[in-house]
């Protein structure tokens, strides 16, 4: 940490007859320029959302399951105000061949990550900056745009005073603060493309057998940063 420290002094000498000391006066500036310290949760880094135990029986034989919507409350607490932005980033891999696939996260069998069990899309919403209202800002050139609030995989994404789906990096709204609010949400719609386990068909060309249950995991890392 380094300190900027500038002094003025001012002497001010007045001719008098007598021996009288003169006033003065010293003004001292100072200051860091430091990058803040920010927490994630009060510390708790690991955000969880658990779909809980499905009956294999409920796996369509051709058509990929709908998890439902799901979500979670993410609070970021700075010392220092400053622009947050983020990139996300999957652990596991999906096939996804739909047009929005760059959004679609990976689930994989907890026993063997290389097989895929099915995918998820991420939304961030209900933003807040200082409790002010605030937004998604994503520098893409992706063919598909969509909502502003869907997070794109390893896409420079900001906290804006608007939405912006589209944009240079130069053009972001970024929007200051030193506390950061959202909701995390899973599956934003109850369709299977937003958050889905594979049917049965492609869970058993993936040498997957529902018979006796089987565990399923996702992560996605959210890296966070200040500034562009």
């Amino acid at each position: 940490m380094k300190k900027l420290l500038f002094s003025l002094a001012t002497l001010i000498v007045m001719s008098t007859p007598a021996l009288a000391t003169p006033p003065g006066a010293n003004l001292k500036i100072n200051g860091d320029i430091t990058p803040p310290t920010c927490t994630v949760n009060a510390g708790d880094n690991d955000i969880i959302i658990d779909y809980g135990v499905i009956s294999p029986s409920f796996i369509p034989a051709e058509e990929n399951y709908a998890l439902g919507a799901k979500s979670a409350n993410i609070k970021i607490s700075c010392d220092a105000s400053n622009y947050l932005t983020l990139k996300v980033s999957d652990t596991y891999k999906t096939s996804s061949t739909d047009s929005a696939k760059i959004s679609v996260f990976g689930l994989v069998n907890a026993k063997n990550t290389e097989q895929e069990i099915g995918g998820y899309i991420i939304d961030v919403i209900d933003i807040k900056v200082d409790n002010k209202r605030a937004y998604l800002g994503r520098v893409a050139d992706k063919i598909w745009t969509g909502s502003s609030a869907t997070i794109f995989k390893d896409t420079l994404t900001a906290l804006t005073s608007e939405p912006q789906a589209q944009v240079d990096k130069n053009n972001l709204k970024l929007i200051a603060g030193k506390v950061f609010n959202a909701k995390i949400q899973i599956g934003a719609y109850n369709e299977s493309r937003y958050a889905y386990i594979l049917s049965r068909k492609k869970l058993a060309q993936n040498n997957i057998d529902l018979t006796d249950g089987i565990d399923y995991i996702g992560e996605a890392v959210f890296t966070f940063n200040f500034g562009v």
